[in-house]
């Protein structure tokens, strides 16, 4: 396959450390800390590389501080879903991830997933309805088909029926 992306790198994200690759050589793969003065220092790395892009997983939280940081260097981030950047064969090492996802990336098989802008984040913090996902809407139907069995005549349970989200 031919190279679409000649400047990229790939990040193995983790909790203690990242592995950045720059090329497919092991002199081309680097670890890095997690803490602000390693992630700067990961930043200046690439940039001394050239590199205008990076693709990383978006793995548990790990990636947000990391993210920020590259942005903030002026580096390009393709942030995607690990489903998309395992490979099958071998033993799975650090290492091979980091330049697999290089690989991936410079061969332009990688698209970022959807992270939403400033204000959609506002929109979506403004808007109660549109944060609630998954079993909320079911719970909300739920307290409202049992509100009424809270409230007898001559003895009324506020306490519990606060505690269910009524009032």
């Amino acid at each position: 396959m031919e190279i679409i992306n000649p400047d990229v790198g790939g990040i193995d994200v983790g909790s203690r450390s990242h592995f950045v690759a720059v090329g497919q050589s092991l002199s081309d793969v680097k670890e890095f800390g997690v803490y602000a003065e390693e992630l700067t220092q990961l930043c200046e790395w690439l940039l001394s590389y050239g590199i205008t892009s990076v693709a990383m997983e978006s793995t548990g939280d790990y990636w947000q501080n990391l993210y920020t940081e590259l942005l903030r260097h002026g580096i390009e981030v393709v942030l995607c879903n690990g489903k998309f950047t395992k490979h099958a064969k071998g033993k799975k090492t650090d290492v091979k991830d980091s330049r697999w996802i290089q690989k991936l990336h410079s061969l332009g098989l990688l698209t970022s997933g959807f992270l939403p802008d400033e204000t959609t984040e506002k929109r979506s913090v403004a808007c109660p309805e549109r944060r609630q996902t998954g079993a909320e809407p079911q719970q909300r139907q739920e307290l409202l088909r049992i509100r009424p069995h809270h409230q007898h005549p001559g003895r009324q349970l506020p306490q519990v029926n606060e505690e269910a989200g009524g009032g």
